[in-house]
């Protein structure tokens, strides 16, 4: 993180002001790919690069830089986008694919790959910085979520092929000819997610969403001219569009931008095609996770429609606390729909570790919505402020004027419940590795 907060402050606002002029361009149709690195000139404070690394705006090509714990042998020097040798990078892909993407299908495993190899095998393919874009995304993932161990100082790894990444956003943004773009947008939603400053993701999931209406990713309108890989991809990426814009709609409190009634694509299958793309298991009890998280995405979509919106917060205290009894039945079916095997008292030692970093992140999705639609969270002023009253008034010591009234008690009736609830949630924290920054966060 930049020690400077100014600095820190000066970044984002020109993240944002850069993203402002590319949904403009997304409004009128214009914005050609540009050819060749653009040069990004904003230091990325979100991802806790130290500030002593010097960040390759728009390429790897000092790829004694890029952070193994073995030196890497060089790269030939093309025109174009750079990368370290594909020995090198390769293990960390394929960590990405076992450990992040068998949840969250961003990317056809086979169609990356290819892709991958086209790149490094054909220099003219290495003069696309959609390619280029998504391989960096694909590094920052796997490195950021925790499942490679190959770089020694991940987060400055982090740090360049994000910056990388968003140095060609520009000549992505408008991209409808294939998903690579909007693959790229959504890795950096995930990755933004995981700081301390989310803000960004905010506007690229905005984006994301126009680019999946773009691609006519929410309907299934001209599905039958894909075969089955590529209908499936476009399936999996729409699905995490939706999930990623009701998640950040949730926890900044603003209106999502994908409506139910404009979608008519079908839910993943238990099994699609010929893989188990998003299902989970121990072995002998599975669990289709992915379709377990749209349906939480739903539920965090009536949480604002019911809490947070402009209509719902001049809806009567009687109609409030309905729709709140309302969002507390639809959590508790939810959870209620996992299997034993995979509640949050199993996942200690239960579950192999990568599984169980997941579990984890979803119930702590799920106890944050819960809190939500209860308005008992750190970050509701008013529920504070009431709360602070309330305990002074009645702290030892304390004399009321003789014609105050006594204060209603701000805790909900559900408190003992809640109580136990963030016991739960702190007995997870103890299963989160602490150098897994995504959710040590």
């Amino acid at each position: 993180m930049s020690a400077d907060g100014n600095d820190s402050s000066t970044n984002f606002v020109d993240i944002e002001s850069r993203l402002t002029q590319i949904e403009a361009k997304l409004r009128i149709g214009v914005g050609a790919p540009q050819h060749g690195p653009v040069v990004d000139e904003t230091a990325i404070d979100a991802v806790d690069v130290p500030s002593s690394v010097e960040l390759q705006h728009g390429s790897l090509a000092d790829d004694t830089n890029f952070t193994f714990d073995y030196v890497p042998s060089p790269v030939a020097q093309t025109e174009g986008y750079h990368l370290p040798p594909l020995q090198d990078i390769l293990p960390i892909i394929e960590d990405y694919f076992v450990n992040f993407n068998s949840v969250v299908p961003l990317f056809h495993q086979g169609h990356f790959m290819r892709m991958l190899q086209e790149w490094y095998s054909s220099p003219f393919q290495r003069e696309d910085p959609a390619s280029w874009a998504a391989i960096n995304v694909v590094l920052a993932l796997s490195l950021r979520q925790g499942g490679s161990s190959k770089a020694a100082d991940a987060n400055q790894v982090v740090g360049r092929c994000i910056n990388n990444a968003q140095s060609v956003l520009n000549s992505l943004m408008t991209r409808d000819q294939d998903l690579k773009g909007i693959q790229v947008v959504l890795g950096l939603v995930i990755l933004f997610q995981g700081t301390r400053n989310p803000r960004p993701a905010s506007i690229l999931v905005a984006t994301a969403v126009k680019l999946a209406h773009r691609l006519r990713l929410h309907t299934k309108h001209g599905r039958d001219q894909f075969d089955a890989h590529v209908a499936l991809e476009r399936d999996c990426v729409f699905w995490i569009t939706y999930v990623l814009d009701k998640d950040v709609s949730m926890r900044a409190e603003e209106p999502y931008m994908q409506q139910d009634h404009d979608v008519d694509v079908d839910l993943p299958d238990l099994v699609t095609v010929d893989d188990r793309t998003g299902v989970m298991g121990d072995g002998r009890i599975w669990l289709n996770f992915f379709l377990c998280r749209i349906h939480l995405a739903r539920i965090q979509a009536r949480v604002y429609d019911w809490t947070y919106s402009v209509q719902a917060k001049k809806l009567p205290d009687g109609e409030r606390q309905a729709n709140t009894k309302r969002l507390d039945r639809m959590l508790r079916d939810w959870k209620r729909a996992i299997p034993d095997e995979f509640q949050p008292d199993m996942l200690p030692g239960a579950l192999p570790g990568v599984v169980t970093r997941h579990f984890t992140m979803l119930y702590f999705t799920q106890i944050h919505c819960l809190f939500m639609a209860r308005r008992i969270f750190s970050h509701d002023a008013e529920w504070i402020r009431r709360l602070t009253e309330y305990s002074e008034r009645y702290a030892i010591g304390y004399q009321p004027p003789p014609a105050e009234q006594e204060f209603q008690s701000p805790l909900p009736s559900s408190w003992p419940e809640d109580v136990n609830t963030s016991r739960a949630c702190m007995r997870l924290f103890r299963l989160v590795n602490q150098s897994d920054s995504a959710l040590a966060e």
